[in-house]
């Protein structure tokens, strides 16, 4: 009897058919209309936190996938169709197991690589090969702040592309950040009271729906006429407390997706999705949602779907525009003596040999069958 190998997905990719992603130290593919998951590269020798991923798959150029570091030292830009693997390391600075990075956004050939611990942007030229760094705005605007983000993990937001500028909320204040990357400058927008702390937001229409966990509200703002509104004790209730160690709060809800004029907040630590109605601005419990939990990522796709990602377990859920949940195992197809549960094996890292100021090489490639020998 084959057995059975669940993978982990956080953030992926379409292209040609494939839904491409990085499980573990694997980038993955799966076919739409199959289903059939394989292996596609060993891509990153590197030891991780558990429940944690070493990178995730935002952003594809032409044929090559970049895969930005959360708890890695590095990016890497791998091409699918040359199996070229290029690696970009990161400022020594950066070199811990906290999730530095975990979204990017595509804007004038450039890959924008957000932080949520990080304390800098990262800019990525994927056409020169070359990385940069945007960290002065991080001074400014922590300057009276700095005891309030001692140690912390979940600094900023996921965050939105809206127009050509990149909004993303701190976690632990009332700012909302604009980011123009025209000229790489930062504004910082202050909504609401000082003690309003923003885990997540979602735009819609005009309007910012920015949601607080510590203080179980969702606050609408508008740029051109400030807060239009405001819902106070709405249900906030979170799971797997003692796993989160106090942390719950930040990731009751990541991302958020609409279906025309409804927005929904599927789960991630919290006990129950959210839907808000804009026309009303109603916020109530989805019930149709309550299969879903552990929420990361969620994208509608063109025929109005939302697949959404999970960091709990392996699969993904597939919701329709009749709030129908369709829940997919990510079970990899192919049969493999073992392959273990696919993340945080201890490789023993390779000789790195520098090909240009920030783009590097390693001495030699890691086959899965390599991978499987070695660990088992």
């Amino acid at each position: 009897m084959k057995k059975k190998y669940l993978l982990k997905c956080e953030a992926f990719q379409v292209y040609e058919g494939d839904m491409w992603f990085v499980s573990g130290n694997f980038l993955c593919r799966r076919n739409i209309k199959t289903g059939e998951i394989n292996i596609e590269s060993y891509i990153i020798p590197q030891y991780g936190v558990e429940g944690g991923f070493l990178c995730t798959l935002t952003g594809r150029y032409e044929n090559r996938m970049i895969c930005i570091p959360e708890q890695a030292d590095r990016l890497i830009d791998y091409d699918i169709k040359t199996k070229e693997r290029r690696v970009f390391f990161l400022d020594n600075d950066q070199f811990d197991n906290s999730i530095k990075f975990r979204s990017s956004c595509f804007i004038n050939d450039k890959f924008y690589i957000m932080p949520e611990s990080a304390h800098k942007i990262m800019v990525y030229d994927p056409k020169l090969g070359e990385i940069d760094y945007l960290s002065d705005w991080f001074s400014i605007l922590f300057k009276d702040s700095e005891k309030n983000i001692d140690n912390k993990e979940n600094i900023f937001s996921l965050s939105r592309q809206i127009d050509n500028k990149i909004y993303f909320s701190t976690t632990f204040s009332n700012v909302l950040c604009c980011f123009d990357p025209q000229n790489n400058n930062v504004d910082y927008i202050h909504v609401g009271p000082a003690d309003y702390k923003y885990q997540m937001f979602y735009y819609l229409d005009g309007i910012f729906y920015l949601v607080d966990n510590s203080k179980m509200r969702i606050v609408l703002w508008s740029q051109n006429e400030g807060i239009v509104g405001e819902k106070e004790g709405i249900s906030f209730d979170t799971i797997l407390t003692e796993e989160l160690g106090g942390r719950e709060a930040e990731y009751r809800f990541f991302d958020a997706f609409n279906f025309g004029k409804v927005i929904f907040l599927p789960a991630c630590f919290a006990k129950e999705s959210l839907m808000i109605d804009t026309q009303t601005n109603q916020v109530k419990i989805c019930d149709q949602l309550s299969q879903v939990h552990g929420c990361c990522f969620a994208v509608t796709n063109e025929s109005n779907e939302a697949i959404i990602t999970s960091i709990i377990d392996n699969n993904l859920f597939v919701v329709n525009n009749d709030l129908k949940v369709n829940r997919i195992d990510l079970e990899l197809s192919e049969d493999v003596e073992k392959v273990g549960d696919m993340c945080w094996f201890d490789i023993l890292p390779v000789e790195k040999i520098r090909v240009t100021n920030n783009l590097w090489r390693e001495s030699k490639e890691a086959s899965l069958g390599n991978f499987i020998k070695n660990t088992i």
